[in-house]
């Protein structure tokens, strides 16, 4: 039996150390609080390439003392990386949840306003998954958004798929990388989980498709809806959703651009929980992790592979050739003409805020 505590004194003595500790965290908090606020409204007006500048994919991980590791992530030198006490206070409970989930690592995006996906976007989410990768302390992995909506990611940026704003060489660049990142989750030793919050369209759900397990909040939804812009879904990833809906479903969803709710999502298997509140994602997917950890390490890695590595290994080998063929679906005119009138609307809708 663990030895019980002594007296008043005994325990007073060991935990107002504690407490002063914390105390002077919170205060340290709330400072670098009032910081990134007031750096954010100086960052207002800026062009499409300034706005990479706000990009920040932050990892947590758990550790015996609750210690906070953050990954440094090449991103432009203004960038702002902040320790993860700082989402985990806008995450509320999710930090008594986290002191007992040893070896989980959550990744947070914070691109406002969207979390839309462009280069950057794809290339410091890969150095930061390579990183919890290498780190043989983590187990596990969360993916979530910390934006201020209700919204995973809106996706693929679409400025990337624009030809006359892009070039065949950055764009077999970015679905390179993209791909590259997609596939190391997806066939990664770590358990995955997908923290959905609200939409999660195209590229989104790319990503958490790859992941072990997605949950949900209530109003979420999520889809691959390339053919609403005229542009084919890319071959992998329609396979992918077959192997996890199965063929008909797949059929249904991909060709018709679908959307699903969260309660649809569920019956189809695209989905596997759904929680009612943004607060509750967090705390859920580290319990699902916890059970899966509690396991030996090599069992579970060993057996996802044998699930998986097949098709990781197919998807890899034709990286470069399905980078071809979605430059030649997206420098299509009927593409162009097609995406022209998507950001014709988006620029609209940008200007009425």
């Amino acid at each position: 039996m663990e030895d019980q505590p002594k007296t008043g004194k005994c325990v007073q003595a060991q935990v107002w150390p504690k407490l002063k500790e914390l105390m002077r965290s919170l205060e340290a908090v709330r400072k670098r609080w009032a910081n990134l606020t007031a750096r954010s409204r100086g960052q207002t007006g800026q062009t499409r390439h300034d706005q990479t500048e706000q990009q920040r994919i932050t990892v947590q991980r758990s550790t015996d003392d609750v210690e906070d590791v953050e990954f440094q992530l090449e991103l432009p030198s203004s960038t702002v990386l902040h320790r993860c006490a700082f989402p985990l206070l806008r995450l509320g409970n999710a930090r008594e949840k986290l002191e007992d989930a040893k070896g989980i690592a959550v990744i947070s995006f914070n691109k406002e306003p969207v979390n839309s996906m462009n280069l950057d976007f794809w290339k410091a989410l890969k150095s930061t998954f390579e990183a919890a990768e290498a780190d043989k302390t983590i187990r596990g992995v969360v993916f979530q958004s910390t934006l201020k909506k209700n919204i995973f990611t809106a996706g693929l940026d679409i400025n990337e798929l624009y030809a006359p704003s892009t070039s065949e060489e950055r764009l077999k660049d970015f679905w390179t990388t993209l791909t590259q990142t997609l596939t190391s989750i997806y066939r990664s030793r770590l358990a995955t989980v997908a923290a959905i919050n609200g939409a999660c369209p195209a590229g989104g759900c790319a990503l958490a498709m790859c992941c072990d397990w997605r949950i949900i909040t209530w109003e979420g939804s999520m889809g691959l809806n390339e053919v609403a812009l005229g542009i084919p879904v890319p071959r992998n990833w329609c396979e992918l959703m077959m192997k996890i809906t199965g063929q008909h479903p797949a059929e249904d969803l991909l060709l018709s651009a679908s959307m699903p709710q969260s309660t649809d999502l569920r019956q189809i298997g695209l989905v596997d929980d759904i929680v009612e509140k943004p607060e509750e994602l967090l705390p859920m997917a580290l319990e699902r992790l916890k059970k899966w950890l509690k396991f030996p390490p090599q069992g579970f890695s060993i057996t996802k592979r044998h699930l998986r590595d097949e098709f990781a290994k197919r998807w890899v080998g034709g990286i470069k050739e399905e980078a071809e063929e979605v430059w030649r679906a997206v420098s299509d005119p009927r593409s162009v003409k097609a995406l022209d009138v998507v950001i014709k609307r988006l620029h609209g809708a940008h200007a009425k805020l």
